[in-house]
């Protein structure tokens, strides 16, 4: 019990006393707003800089993980054709017969892990309709990409097996496209010009935002792209595979190099890669994001922080009079360890607060018309908050050793 009420009384005490050390350190900074201020400016530059760039960052890491969707997960390799280097590569590329659906076809049946093939045309151009042009990146697929790469639709629909069968001239366009050619009109049932010739539109794909690259793609059947657009010297130069054991990739991609390098002659004139490479490559950006902001961040708060400490050290050179008149009324070496502690903790979050709120202007006003849509979670702010404490507590600390230690006779007889 009588323990008890001691740790009571400690709490009040200290609770007490911060209040009152509160009030000396409003006092003081509306004393001196000007200082106050300029002090701070580097604590809300550091603190502004730290969200922005933040916010920023989670947005990319947003942005790569649907890219991630959009890449088929993990479960997609492709097979990518590599140039020759010089003049000993052309020769011996001449043995290989190059990429090929048969080959492709051939190598699925001998490897029961691979679940589809996917062939793919790629050319930016310009589509026609009505006079009216737009820019648009041209791909001929087949209905498993729009499983695969998750492609989803706004209206229409997709790509069927009927389509690729019967090569109709129908296709799957993107909202710019939509925008720019068929305006407020309903662009299904539309028809629009690929290299001379007329396809009809049977569906829009659905994208989060203009800076999408998928509201600019035309999709058409690949068979179609096989006989009308493609020629004798046309080499595929990339082929994505779809793979049902996600567990076995590494198994897969062995298995699918020994066979492809029989097929061409012995011939290594492709890579073989993995959608987990990509990722791997995607996620080593993003550290090294990271570690810049932190690093930049740091910088700047440091900044602000020292900054801090040196106006604290002088002001001990104004107040050493007030010190020793406290230390004579009875006030302890922590009583005046704690008020300068918290009078800088309090100048550093008159920087903070403000840089807090200009930090989240990107992420609350500028989402829709940036090409990263800016992102800050409720911890992001909770890290703001402890970095202005953990800042403050900084800056004040040897400040506030300086002032607890001050002898009040001295202080008390200064000029």
């Amino acid at each position: 019990m009588v323990f008890f009420t001691m740790h009571k009384s400690r709490l009040s005490r200290f609770i007490a006393l911060l209040m009152l050390n509160a009030k000396l350190c409003a006092v003081e900074i509306s004393s001196n707003k000007r200082r106050t201020l300029i002090t701070s400016f580097g604590i809300f530059l550091g603190m502004a800089s730290l969200l922005v760039l933040l916010s920023f960052m989670r947005g990319m890491q947003k942005m790569v993980s649907e890219e991630l969707v959009k890449m088929g997960g993990l479960s997609v390799i492709s097979v990518k054709t590599i140039e020759p280097q010089d003049m000993e590569d052309r020769i011996v590329f001449q043995r290989s017969p190059g990429l090929t659906l048969e080959q492709l076809e051939t190598v699925k049946s001998k490897i029961p892990e691979i679940d589809r093939i996917l062939p793919k045309y790629d050319e930016g151009m310009h589509v026609t309709s009505m006079g009216r042009e737009s820019r648009a990146m041209v791909s001929a697929l087949t209905p498993g990409h729009f499983t695969v790469f998750n492609y989803e639709l706004a209206t229409g629909r997709a790509l069927n097996d009927d389509d690729m069968i019967r090569t109709l001239s129908v296709c799957v366009i993107g909202q710019r496209v939509v925008e720019q050619i068929f305006k407020e009109t309903d662009p299904i049932g539309g028809r629009i010009t690929i290299k001379g010739r007329t396809f009809t539109v049977i569906g829009v794909l659905k994208t989060e935002d203009m800076w999408d690259w998928r509201a600019r793609m035309v999709i058409f059947p690949y068979t179609v792209y096989e006989r009308y657009f493609a020629t004798s010297s046309s080499k595929l130069e990339e082929i994505a595979l779809s793979v049902t054991d996600v567990s076995k990739l590494k198994e897969v991609k062995e298995a699918l190099h020994r066979e492809l390098l029989s097929e061409h002659r012995g011939v290594q004139d492709f890579d073989i890669v993995l959608n987990e490479t990509k990722i791997k490559e995607q996620e080593s950006t993003t550290f090294a994001l990271n570690a810049l902001i932190a690093v930049l961040s740091g910088l700047s708060l440091l900044i602000g922080g020292i900054g801090i400490t040196n106006i604290m050290f002088a002001t001990i050179g104004d107040r050493i009079r007030e010190i020793g008149l406290r230390k004579a009324l009875g006030a302890r070496r922590g009583d005046l360890f704690l008020q300068f502690l918290l009078e800088a903790v309090i100048v550093t979050s008159v920087g903070a607060i403000p840089g807090i709120v200009v930090g989240s202007i990107p992420m609350l006003f500028l989402q829709d018309v940036l090409p990263i849509e800016p992102t800050l979670s409720q911890a992001d702010y909770t890290l703001a908050i402890m970095f202005t404490i953990i800042t403050g507590v900084a800056a004040g600390l040897f400040p506030a050793i300086k002032a607890a230690a001050l002898n009040p006779v001295e202080a008390l007889t200064h000029a």
